[in-house]
C-alpha cells in the first residue's frame, strides 16, 4: 500500500483501535467525558478519511473496505456501550445494532462468495451511518454534560432520524440487490 493510501486507511483504522476505550470508559460509565470525545473523534475520522483520500487522490477499494469495516465494528459497539451507561431506547439501539451487524454479515458472505472484498455504500447506508454517529454523540453528550439540555433533546430527535434512515438503508440495499439480480439473469 502506498503512503498516500495508508494515511486515510490509518485514520479509518483508528476507529477500530479506540473500540476498547469506548467499552472501558462508556460501557462501564467510568468517564463519560472521555467517551464523548472518543466518539466525536470517531465521527470526525469517518468524515475526514474520505476528505483526505480525495485530497491526496488516493481513493481505493481497500480504503473503502477499511472505512466500511471500521464503521460496522465501531458503531454497534459504541451504541451498546454508550446506551448501557446512559439508557438509550432499547428498541432504537437494538434495531441500529442489528442493522449494522446484518449489513456486515451479508457483505462478508457476498465478498466470500465472489472471492474479493466488495462494499456497496448506498445513499441510505450513508444516512444510517451519519445518524448513528449523531445518536451516539447525543447519548454520550447527555451523560458527559448533564447540565446541557440540548443533548437530552437530541437523543429523541436523533433516534427518530436514525430509525427513519434505517428504513431507507434497508430499502436501498433491497433495490441494489434487485438491480444486481435483474442484471445477473440477463
Amino acid at each position: 500500500m502506498r503512503t498516500k493510501e495508508a494515511l486515510p486507511c490509518g485514520l479509518s483504522l483508528l476507529r477500530v483501535l479506540i473500540i476498547p476505550f469506548v467499552i472501558y470508559f462508556g460501557g462501564t460509565g467510568r468517564n463519560l467525558n472521555v467517551t464523548f470525545w472518543l466518539c466525536l473523534f470517531a465521527a470526525l475520522s469517518d468524515y475526514f478519511d474520505g476528505v483526505l483520500a480525495r485530497y491526496l487522490n488516493s481513493q481505493s477499494n481497500t480504503g473503502k473496505v477499511i472505512d466500511f469495516l471500521a464503521d460496522k465494528l465501531f458503531l454497534p459497539v459504541a451504541l451498546l456501550s454508550v446506551s448501557h451507561s446512559i439508557g438509550g431506547d432499547p428498541a432504537v439501539i437494538g434495531a441500529l445494532v442489528a442493522y449494522h451487524l446484518l449489513i456486515l454479515i451479508v457483505s462478508t458472505v457476498v465478498s466470500w462468495s465472489v472471492g474479493k472484498p466488495l462494499v456497496a455504500i448506498t445513499t441510505g447506508e450513508k444516512l444510517v451511518v451519519i445518524f448513528s454517529y449523531i445518536l451516539i454523540l447525543s447519548l454520550a453528550g447527555k451523560g458527559a454534560f448533564p447540565d446541557k439540555g440540548i443533548y437530552s433533546s437530541m437523543v429523541w430527535i436523533s433516534g427518530f432520524l436514525a430509525i427513519s434512515s434505517l428504513i431507507f438503508g434497508v430499502a436501498s440495499y433491497i433495490r441494489l440487490a434487485r438491480r444486481l439480480l435483474t442484471g445477473y439473469r440477463q
